[in-house]
């Protein structure tokens, strides 16, 4: 096993000295008392239980782009049209003030989006001892650039990681216990709980975009679904919105914020997927743009 420290992960076969050639092997950490709370601000449970998988919480660059992915301009197609919510208030001449909101098209190169790598991190079990390990992967050179990631994802979250040989390690035969979504109890204030976990992620969008997010809340708490899931870990600011009856999940993103994707699997199967499998295309069934027609394009979904 060996420990490495470095500001960042250039060239990550300097780090696998002591693999052999297409030998597997891990990269992680071993716990201690001193990682408890940066370990919960990831997104795991108090109890670290052996088996407990979670997307990490974003810390910096690295870890955004693990569960962000990112979007590259593409300056080689056309431009496109996308909208900004901007609020406005207006007094009439009886002194009366009215207020809404109003979508601002505008012009900006098409996005290309670079999937997030969505690397997950897992407790596992080493003598009685308790670490924190990446997937399996294998000393080749194609995965190398796998590799690299999750050197820099531990290296950023831990400054620190280390290299775990496959022989000393129990990781993959554990239950996998993914602990990305919080499925709320039936008969709560939803927008309260809701308001709750991604206050920190509201608070910094912008007047009209805060009032946006409201109004987009209160068109979907209307059709009273019958389970809501936030988003925990990498994860936060993801909201899952389920209709049973009519097979209709809506996935909702207050980071991108740029569309409401309508899902038509189960709750069961959609809290097992990992984020790059849920953004895909072949589990999305409808793609409804957060525009001025956007309402009447969820009623339709009802009808």
């Amino acid at each position: 096993m060996a420990k490495k420290r470095h500001k960042r992960v250039i060239n990550p076969e300097k780090y696998l000295s002591l693999i052999k050639e297409n030998e597997n092997f891990y990269v992680g950490i071993e716990i201690n008392d001193n990682l408890f709370d940066l370990l919960k601000k990831i997104g795991f449970s108090n109890n670290l239980n052996v088996g407990e998988t979670v997307l990490p919480a974003i810390f910096g660059n690295v870890s955004e782009f693990n569960a962000e992915g990112k979007e590259n301009p593409r300056k080689d197609l056309p431009k496109e049209t996308v909208y900004y919510p901007r609020e406005w208030t207006l007094t009439d001449w009886g002194g009366y003030e009215h207020s809404g909101v109003n979508y601002m098209p505008y012009e900006r190169w098409q996005r290309e989006l670079v999937p997030p790598p969505s690397l997950e991190f897992q407790i596992a079990e080493n003598d009685a001892k308790k670490i924190v390990i990446s997937k399996k992967f294998k000393k080749v050179k194609s995965e190398y650039a796998d590799i690299k990631h999750a050197m820099n994802l531990f290296f950023e979250i831990f400054d620190e990681f280390q290299i775990f040989k496959e022989n000393l390690t129990l990781p993959v035969k554990t239950k996998i216990i993914r602990l990305n979504w919080e499925l709320l109890p039936p008969g709560i204030n939803p927008w309260s709980k809701v308001n709750e976990r991604v206050k920190e992620i509201i608070e910094k969008r912008s007047v009209g975009e805060k009032a946006m997010i409201a109004d987009r809340f209160k068109k979907i708490e209307s059709y009273k679904p019958d389970q809501i899931a936030i988003g925990l870990g990498g994860f936060t600011g993801y909201l899952v919105f389920g209709y049973k009856d009519k097979s209709i999940y809506l996935l909702e993103s207050l980071h991108y914020g740029n569309a409401t994707y309508v899902l038509g699997t189960d709750w069961e199967v959609l809290s097992q997927m990992t984020k790059a499998e849920i953004l895909k295309n072949n589990y999305q069934k409808d793609r409804i743009i957060h525009s001025d027609n956007w309402s009447a394009e969820i009623d339709n979904l009802f009808k």
